[in-house]
């Protein structure tokens, strides 16, 4: 079991990872050509987009909660995963 858990906590961390470096490029530049910003996006999008169905972004301050809603389910994952290692 405890090596189960290991597994999905460095799993998880990764993905926060990238989720922050998606989340960075976001703001400072989309250039599709950019393959980091092709990695980020190919491996982060299949988990954000059912999230972006519920929780669409915010038309006023044109805000997307979608990356927020990912980490704190990862950040869980992680509690979860620590609880039983």
């Amino acid at each position: 079991m405890f090596v189960i858990a290991t597994i999905v906590a460095t799993l998880c961390y990764a993905m926060l990872t990238l989720l922050v470096i998606r989340v960075v490029f976001s703001y400072i530049s989309r250039d599709a050509e950019n393959p980091i910003y092709k990695i980020t996006y190919t491996v982060t999008e299949p988990l954000m987009a059912p999230v972006r169905k519920v929780v669409p972004p915010n038309q006023t301050a044109n805000l997307d909660l979608s990356p927020a809603v990912v980490a704190v389910g990862f950040f869980i994952l992680i509690a979860i995963s620590n609880y039983f290692s």
